[in-house]
């Protein structure tokens, strides 16, 4: 599995390519309109349709593999759709927020002769996350691949108060993911692979060395993580998130919070009894993409 990327020429090169090459063989071995689509692709039962066939079609659709890419109408996103349209055995979701530019995005990969398939769905909603959920569970009876890649970043131009970045960028990209974990982990099945695709610049080096224990305890637990991140938005809030040992970044600060829960839940599914069920993290140098802004997420 090979990513289309263009890569920014400095130091991060070689580490960047390095991390997509290492987290794509993982990925290789594995067996935002805010409106709902209409799935007309799918199976809809007819006159002609008896029980029996109708169960003989979801017995079918249950062994065919799934992998979801959140956030991939673009950029990093739309490259890990494309290279798994190419080399995955199984069905392949491109989702984003707004329907019309998902859409958009998989006409692009049809006409490179791909066929993706299409759900929307927008991280900060638990409704869009619920509908998800449900369609995989009905229609294929789990999950095989999950791609964590939907987040937002503030321009670094951007004239809006820190207090406001803060807030939105660590509900999207930290609590978002979390709850795309907690929704879609139970529907993953055996052999199934998990990747939170996070940044260098989520290295722990950015905050106190107070805070850096308390990051990287390796027995720091999924609510102490939450409280970890509140913490960092109500310091913030005060003015005084320098002071207590954070950094000036929102971006960063978040993608912090999803390196730290990466490893919170590796330990989770490992104790769980889980068969052969693996979660990375890939923490990405510079990449020539568009990221989604404050701008389009409103």
């Amino acid at each position: 599995l090979s990513l289309s990327l263009s890569f920014s020429p400095n130091n991060n090169r070689q580490s960047t390519r390095s991390c997509i090459n290492t987290h794509a063989r993982v990925l290789s071995h594995a067996p935002y309109s805010w409106l709902h689509r209409p799935f007309d692709r799918l199976h809809k039962p007819g006159k002609e349709d008896t029980p029996s066939k109708q169960g003989h079609t979801a017995e079918k659709m249950s062994s065919v593999k799934v992998a979801v890419v959140t956030g991939s109408n673009k950029g990093i996103g739309l490259a890990i759709v494309r290279s798994l349209c190419r080399q995955y055995d199984g069905a392949v979701y491109l989702t984003a927020r707004n329907e019309e530019l998902g859409q958009q995005a998989v006409k692009k990969l049809e006409s490179e002769g791909l066929k993706p398939k299409f759900h929307q769905l927008d991280i900060d909603s638990p409704e869009s996350i619920e509908r998800l959920k449900n369609y995989l569970s009905s229609t294929y009876g789990g999950l095989d691949v999950l791609i964590n890649n939907a987040a937002i970043a503030y321009k670094m131009a951007s004239t809006a108060p820190f207090l406001e970045q803060a807030t939105n960028t660590v509900r999207i990209n930290f609590t978002g993911t979390l709850n795309i974990k907690r929704a879609l982990l139970p529907l993953v099945r055996p052999h199934g692979r998990i990747v939170n695709v996070s940044s260098m610049v989520s290295k722990l080096s950015q905050v106190s060395s107070e805070l850096q224990k308390k990051f990287s305890d390796p027995k720091l637990t999924e609510g102490e993580l939450v409280a970890l991140m509140k913490q960092f938005v109500d310091d913030v809030t005060a003015g005084s998130h320098k002071e207590k040992g954070w950094s000036n970044s929102a971006y960063a600060t978040s993608k912090l919070g999803v390196t730290a829960l990466t490893k919170v839940h590796a330990r989770e599914i490992a104790s769980s009894g889980k068969e052969d069920v693996l979660m990375n993290s890939c923490c990405l140098g510079w990449v020539s993409i568009i990221v989604a802004s404050v701008s389009t997420v409103s």
